[in-house]
């Protein structure tokens, strides 16, 4: 072997480790890149998941009225306090996005009820008279909301197990189709 050849195959493999390393240092970025994306995304299902299950918390307090009536919490404690609950399921649908899509429906399902079996329906001129009628409407409703929340955990506890399958999730979301809900007037 003469010294050129001897040079040249030296080069020769050192331009092939040095393509070869390349090539595993990009790979190894591109897997590090899907890794935090798939961290960001597993972040942000986690931050909803935590917002629903606030949720569910608060449809799960009960008031059992002087009459021996039961009754949500967020019809029992005045208008003000169940509008809040109103804006709390609006924001809830907000962050749907990164949820199930079963535990979207029913999310979007519960607010449209609310306004319109429930805010809607409050009669009366003062605030007292609107307080009684929401809690008329808690009574009449109460089962119906024990079942969206019942709703809600079932499918929430079904989504924890699920909230680290990014792949799954995200194929799952690209077959939304259109829904048309009214909401009265």
């Amino acid at each position: 072997m003469t010294v050129t050849e001897a040079i040249t195959l030296v080069i020769s493999s050192s331009v092939l480790s040095a393509i070869l390393t390349g090539l595993v240092s990009l790979r190894i970025q591109s897997l590090n890149y899907k890794q935090e994306y798939y961290k960001k995304i597993i972040e942000r299902r986690i931050y909803a998941q935590e917002e629903i299950l606030n949720l569910s918390n608060e449809l799960s307090i009960q008031v059992k009225l002087d009459n021996g009536a039961l009754c949500n919490r967020i019809c029992a404690t005045g208008e003000d306090h169940f509008n809040s609950i109103v804006i709390l399921v609006g924001t809830s649908v907000n962050v749907s996005f990164w949820l199930s899509k079963k535990l979207s429906d029913i999310l979007l399902e519960l607010n449209i009820f609310l306004l319109n079996e429930i805010s809607h329906n409050i009669k009366g001129k003062s605030q007292e008279e609107r307080d009684l009628s929401l809690i008329s409407l808690g009574i009449q409703n109460h089962e119906k909301i024990r079942e969206y929340r019942k709703s809600i955990e079932s499918q929430l506890m079904k989504d924890f197990g699920n909230a680290f399958d990014v792949k799954s999730f995200i194929r799952s979301n690209y077959t939304y189709e259109d829904k048309l809900y009214w909401l009265k007037k």
